[in-house]
């Protein structure tokens, strides 16, 4: 018995939903400040959405072949996807203007850091609560598709 598109899809929203509230206790641990709660609620909030919809529903829609994958491979997958949605306000404001001279340093590695490693936990954690709900189920986990 395959897994229904509405248990994957509860799945990684309730995976999105436990980052997002451990993102963000630590962004507003970190950064110490008047606005910091609202700041994440509106902002960490339209990242998350952003990232859900790019990297998290392309898992959905790959339905229990997330269960066979290896699981470097799909943290990798979704970590490199992360970094990416971090990295869209850059190249969406590089695009209109490319004389614009830019010059790289590590510091520009920090945030696409961040949600390489908020997009991997998170495809960490739909694997395991997909994985969970699959044994629930009575299916062998060692062929998800018998």
């Amino acid at each position: 018995m395959r897994t229904t598109f509405w248990d994957r899809l509860s799945c990684s929203l309730g995976a999105a939903g436990v980052v997002w509230l451990a993102s963000g206790v630590v962004f507003v641990l970190i950064t110490k400040g008047p606005g910091t709660v609202s700041a994440w609620l509106i902002w960490g909030t339209a990242v998350f959405l952003a990232g859900w919809t790019l990297v998290g529903l392309p898992f959905v829609a790959l339905g229990d072949k997330v269960l066979r994958m290896n699981t470097a491979v799909l943290t990798t997958a979704a970590g490199l996807g992360g970094a990416v949605v971090m990295e869209l306000p850059y190249v969406i404001v590089r695009s209109p203007s490319p004389t614009l001279h830019f010059v790289w340093s590590a510091h520009d590695f920090i945030w696409p850091g961040f949600g390489f490693v908020i997009a991997a936990s998170a495809a960490w954690l739909y694997r395991t609560l997909l994985r969970s709900k699959f044994a629930a189920a009575g299916n062998n986990l060692s062929n998800p598709f018998t």
